[in-house]
């Protein structure tokens, strides 16, 4: 369980900070027909009709329709959006800042971000300074849903390059270390076994963990190290019925909790998630909701996670805040809805002072969607 020590900074009730770290990328989903057209994209962010440098050779289809994958759970013609910002680290902090005040996001930049992305960061008060660069593009995705609740991530790009645009200890500076909590999302299996060990050692911030579904095979040992390093382990419902070969969710929980973490959570999208909070099980429920793009669901909801949590020190107050801003994700394409959430909730007057600075605490802005 999780030691004293590493449990005092969660809820203790002053001015607390986030930083999320992970990827950043350009996603495309493909649907099954008929889909809900996408809203009105958030100015600037990304444009449906992209210049040359973000759109590959092989999206220049796009958007429009594509055959029916090779897959059960195709069902018909797909229907393929057009390219949105995205990725982990955007979704967390964006989610994070609906909740806590001081949100600041890590991850490698590529050599074409449009600059209103950066833009869209800040009206929405999440921190970008200092983020490291790559002489390489973005991670492009194209993210293949099914009719039966499966989905196919199609990564554009190779496992190196995905790799470089990872984070590892070098990309971490100073005033990462000092934060109150620490997001580690799902990057590369190489980064994210060099890094959370090495913030475990180099920090006393409340290490929050997601992992992702693509590298679990044969890496089970290796996974279990890294998850006695966190506080709190955030596994999907496939990771975690993978990581502990069983169907018992309950059992896999207590395993999880058994190597460190003195919280687990594990996520089910729309059955909401399950609590692991020392001795007690909680079932959090979420309300139904028609998703216009699930990618990033489980991203936003971590990142909402953490920040209430380091907050509050509620584990389940926590899951309804992600519960809340994973529905706000998956209502548009990309990043756009919880980046137009956020904004909405930045007063004027707020600001985020210096680490060494004392400012009122934020107010936790939770956007409900129905009964909990």
């Amino acid at each position: 369980m999780t030691s004293p020590a590493r449990a005092t900074r969660a809820g203790r009730g002053a001015v607390s900070s986030l930083v999320c770290i992970g990827n950043l990328t350009i996603d495309e989903a493909v649907h099954d027909a008929p889909v809900v057209e996408a809203p009105g994209a958030l100015p600037g962010v990304l444009p449906a009709a992209a210049p040359g440098s973000l759109r590959d050779a092989a999206l220049d289809a796009l958007p429009g329709t594509v055959p029916a994958a090779a897959h059960p759970g195709a069902t018909g013609e797909r229907i393929r959006s057009a390219p949105a910002m995205g990725g982990d680290a955007a979704y967390a902090a964006l989610a994070a800042r609906l909740n806590l005040a001081d949100v600041r996001m890590l991850a490698p930049i590529g050599t074409d971000l449009p600059g209103s992305f950066f833009d869209a960061l800040a009206a929405a008060g999440v921190t970008t300074a200092d983020l490291p660069h790559r002489a390489l593009p973005t991670v492009r995705n194209v993210i293949d849903y099914f009719g039966d609740g499966t989905r196919r991530w199609n990564m554009l790009c190779s496992e190196a390059d995905f790799d470089a645009l990872s984070v590892y200890p070098a990309d971490v500076p100073a005033w990462a270390l000092d934060a109150d909590a620490i997001l580690i999302s799902a990057m590369s299996l190489e980064s994210q076994l060099a890094l959370t060990p090495w913030l475990r050692a180099n920090s006393a911030a409340t290490l929050y963990l997601d992992l992702q579904e693509d590298y679990l095979e044969g890496t089970r040992d290796a996974l279990f190290g890294i998850i006695a390093a966190c506080d709190v382990f955030m596994p999907s419902e496939i990771e975690a019925r993978t990581l502990a070969e069983t169907n018992d969710l309950t059992a896999a929980g207590r395993l999880f909790q058994s190597l460190g973490p003195g919280i687990v959570v594990i996520k089910r999208a729309e059955h909401g998630c399950l609590v692991f909070d020392g001795d007690t099980v909680t079932a959090v429920a979420t309300a139904p909701i028609d998703a216009v793009d699930s990618t990033g669901a489980g991203d936003a909801f971590c990142g909402a996670f953490a920040a209430t949590h380091v907050q509050t020190g509620d584990a389940i107050e926590a899951a309804r805040a992600g519960a809340a801003a994973a529905a706000i994700a998956i209502s548009g394409f990309g990043i756009d809805a919880l980046a137009a959430a956020a904004i909405e909730h930045v007063a004027p007057r707020e600001h985020v002072a210096p680490r060494d600075h004392v400012a009122p605490r934020d107010h936790v802005a939770h956007r409900e969607v129905g009964a909990r």
